[in-house]
């Protein structure tokens, strides 16, 4: 049970982002504190800290008469084990934690657990897969899909644990002597969004670039389709901040003066993403502007349309139409202003009604 400490009330985090976030980043851009400020009181965070800089959070925490939720010290728990024995230690771990009485898990550092699991695939291949191939360059491949399936399981059973999942990475040379973030395939897919921090030139507060963006469901009279929540850029990059954006999402549109890499900005992305998701981050920015040109299109289509009555429109068409022009509202919306049971009640307005009814829309609208 979560530790609640006298006098405190201790409340459920409001923070409306779930699932894994994975969190890489530069040397003391501020990975354990971004994870410690998602808005999840001491009491209701979980925290597996197998970072040595953790320790002096918990003493903060402590010093402040609050306590943590869960605390493991995997740096001195597990200190000098070998693989399997450390494995078994996280494993059991996990197995101890209540599920439902945490806002946020936290693991700082994720790497030396993930490194454990293709050594115990190794131990015991035949508990992942009954069978493989005689030939041991396809046999250790075969085991190293097997490790990342078996990575996959543990990130899913994360989430049950709590709503909100935080596991930070370290930065790691690739072969080209490039800082890329240390992280293999399962922490790569499974996420749902990862961010690299680094120092912002003239603020304390780190910019994050996007690995790969949050996005949310928008519903719609066309149904429900997914929507990019930030732009690749997110300065400064906050709890704060990412909120807001969850909550007034970016969608396709161009990003703003703070939100442009710069030419050293995209020297990390190159570093890290791989071919795919660069043609993916141009592609994007071109297709923000031909989504845009498209809306001009149309907003002059929309113009022909409407009747030239001061603007006022004059059909059942017309009025749909200007009525998500220039307040954005869908058919079931107008319906729901006018009082009516659907749509299709809309469409049978007579042109006598359609003035009245515009009126009604335009009150409603500018309100």
């Amino acid at each position: 049970m979560p530790a609640k400490q006298p006098g405190v009330k201790v409340r459920k985090s409001n923070n409306p982002i779930t699932g894994i976030i994975n969190v890489a980043g530069e040397p003391d851009s501020g990975k354990t504190w971004f994870a410690f400020s998602s808005g999840a009181q001491p009491e209701r965070t979980a925290f597996i800290d197998d970072d040595v800089k953790g320790k002096a959070i918990v003493e903060e925490v402590r010093e402040q008469g609050r306590q943590l939720g869960y605390y493991k010290d995997l740096v001195k728990e597990g200190r000098e084990m070998r693989e399997l024995d450390f494995h078994k230690l996280c494993i059991n771990i996990l197995d101890e934690i209540e599920p439902g009485k945490f806002d946020v898990l936290i693991w700082d550092t994720w790497t030396r657990f993930e490194n454990t699991f293709q050594p115990v695939v190794a131990s015991n291949p035949n508990r992942f897969k009954q069978f493989y191939s005689s030939m041991g360059q396809i046999k250790g491949a075969e085991q190293w899909n097997a490790s990342f399936a078996y990575e996959a399981e543990v990130l899913s059973l994360l989430t049950e644990i709590a709503p909100l999942v935080i596991l930070t990475s370290h930065l790691k040379k690739d072969a080209s002597k490039r800082d890329v973030a240390e992280s293999k395939k399962p922490l790569i897919q499974k996420p749902r969004m990862r961010v690299y921090l680094r120092h912002s030139p003239n603020s304390p507060e780190p910019t994050g670039l996007i690995l790969k963006r949050l996005s949310k469901a928008e519903f719609g009279t066309s149904g429900m389709k997914p929507i990019n929540v930030t732009h690749r850029k997110v300065f400064p990059c906050t709890w704060e901040n990412l909120i807001y954006y969850w909550n007034n999402p970016v969608g396709n549109t161009l990003p703003g003066p703070d939100e442009q890499l710069n030419e050293f900005e995209l020297s990390i992305l190159d570093g890290i993403l791989t071919k795919d998701q660069k043609d993916v981050l141009h592609l994007a920015v071109i297709d923000a502007e031909r989504e845009r040109e498209e809306e001009v299109r149309n907003a002059k289509l929309q113009k022909r349309i409407l009747g030239k009555n001061g603007n006022i429109p004059t059909t059942a068409i017309t009025l749909l139409t200007q009525a998500f022009s220039d307040y954005k509202m869908d058919s079931d919306r107008v319906a729901e202003i006018l009082g009516l049971d659907s749509s299709d009640d809309v469409m049978e307005l007579k042109e006598s009604e359609v003035e009245d009814a515009w009126k009604k829309i335009k009150k409603s609208g500018e309100r």
